[in-house]
């Protein structure tokens, strides 16, 4: 995945730069690289290595430009250690013991991929010799260098461990079983990733064009890239970390320690060697630079008036698209008012059916014969009800009906039905509804809700009803 990603970069830059090489201040270039490529100065002998990549420069005047570009580098290193001893403390479970280990024979290699991506001031100059017509110039760069890891891996191995243990409750010395580490190891290796830091390089190169054609030239030249910063991961684990088994993985010299200190102090990437490169982009320097054409009126004139047809025609459909946006929002609003509308309505019509909801006898546990006062469920369906009328009409006026079954006179019913209406009234004006805004009117038996033929059917016909009057206007 590292490598595809390498390659796209590549070629996004390449497609970017590309459209812009003809250009007289623009340069691109193809490049390889190999020589000295080494993890660290400070463990001989220097290893090798290659890189390769894609380079840009801006150029500003006939000398002067800034470079820039990506580009992969092979680092590799090596690092010996012969003999090397520690003690450390463990625990095997129930009680400390003093674990000692000494190893021999023990080689670490390392290898990693940093992408780099350079920023250098460069210079160039031409050089005319008659003898060596070919020469274009000279050319320098000083700069820096960010340097990304990609992958960075080791791979070590050991020709002899010798392993003991031994406790503070005696003075023996545990050189075995092997089975628990201890005792004579042979022949162990491991190998694994590390995880480098970011490098930071001082970078300089320096020497010589070659001109291949008016547009392509060659470039080789000597380079030196220097790291400025340590990249040496975490070092957390000794080399030999006993886990109290004969399965010894011994860990990279990069990452171990030594009596808490770790055994590689400083890590600084160099790469030195030769660079060979492709330019292209630019004409020569030393070839004068063509007069621009004459300018063809006719066609300049053609131009504008094509431009400012295509700007009105640009205009107008802007003003078209404005114009149906704002049509679609207007559609939008009326819509959402109106669902707005119907939701208010229909919630009307809920709080219509609450309030005109009959309160008889036989749901609400009210009415004997001859009886107008409130039950306590009664009382709570009138507290909901004053609620919705306070709340949904503050000021439209109410009409009370009370009802009877057919027991009993005419008169008498009117009269009962009257003081049931009467009382319902009473109880809304102490839930803060103005009197006057109240009607009362008795019923008598004379709109029953169902035939005075049962018990039952008798308690719903013994009611009161509240109803909002502008309902019935």
């Amino acid at each position: 995945m590292q490598t595809k990603n390498i390659i796209i970069i590549i070629a996004a830059l390449t497609a970017a730069t590309t459209a812009t090489a003809q250009q007289p201040h623009h340069e691109l270039s193809l490049h390889i690289s190999g020589g000295i490529s080494t993890l660290s100065t400070n463990s001989p002998p220097l290893r090798t290595g290659a890189g390769g990549g894609l380079g840009y420069t801006y150029r500003f005047s006939n000398h002067w430009g800034i470079a820039t570009g990506i580009e992969a580098a092979l680092f590799n290193g090596k690092r010996s250690l012969n003999p090397q001893s520690e003690t450390y403390l463990r625990n095997d479970g129930t009680e400390d013991f003093n674990y000692t280990y000494t190893l021999t024979g023990y080689r670490d290699r390392q290898q990693a991929i940093l992408l780099g991506i350079p920023l250098m001031l460069r210079f160039q100059t031409d050089i005319k010799m008659p003898n060596l017509t070919a020469l274009q110039g000279f050319y320098a760069a000083l700069g820096g260098k960010v340097g990304i890891p990609l992958s960075a891996k080791f791979n070590n191995s050991t020709d002899q461990l010798t392993a003991s243990g031994q406790y503070a409750s005696g003075k023996f010395v545990l050189n075995k079983p092997k089975f628990m580490g201890f005792g004579n190891f042979t022949d162990l290796s491991n190998k694994g990733s590390l995880a480098l830091k970011t490098a930071f390089f001082a970078s300089a190169e320096a020497g010589l064009r070659w001109r291949l054609n008016d547009k392509l030239s060659l470039a080789t030249g000597l380079y030196v890239d220097y790291g400025i910063n340590s990249i040496r991961p975490s070092a957390a684990a000794p080399l030999i970390d006993y886990h109290g088994s004969d399965n010894y993985q011994p860990n990279s010299v990069l990452t171990s320690t030594n009596a808490g200190k770790p055994l590689v102090d400083k890590l600084h990437p160099l790469a030195a060697g030769i660079k060979v490169g492709l330019l292209f982009g630019i004409p020569p320097s030393d070839k004068a630079p063509q007069a621009p054409p004459e300018p063809d009126l006719a066609a300049l004139e053609a131009e504008q008036q094509r431009k400012a047809a295509e700007e009105q025609r640009l205009a107008e459909e802007r003003r078209l698209a404005e114009q149906k946006r704002a049509e679609e929002e207007r559609l939008a609003e009326e819509t959402r008012l109106a669902e707005q509308k119907r939701s208010e309505e229909q919630r009307l019509v809920e709080v219509i059916e609450k309030i005109e909801q009959p309160m008889d006898a036989s749901m609400y546990g009210g009415y004997p014969l001859n009886e107008a006062a409130l039950s306590e469920q009664q009382k709570a369906a009138l507290d909901e009800k004053a609620a919705l009328i306070l709340q949904h009409y503050p000021s439209a006026p109410i009409i009370i009906e009370g009802h009877t079954d057919n027991s009993g006179t005419h008169a008498t019913n009117m009269q009962l039905s009257q003081e049931r209406a009467d009382v319902v009234k009473d109880y809304l004006v102490q839930k803060g509804i103005a009197a006057d805004r109240i009607t009362t009117i008795p019923k008598a038996a004379t709109e029953p809700l169902a035939p005075n033929t049962s018990e039952a059917n008798m308690e719903k016909n013994r009611r009161v009803v509240v109803m909002v009057g502008e309902k019935n206007n």
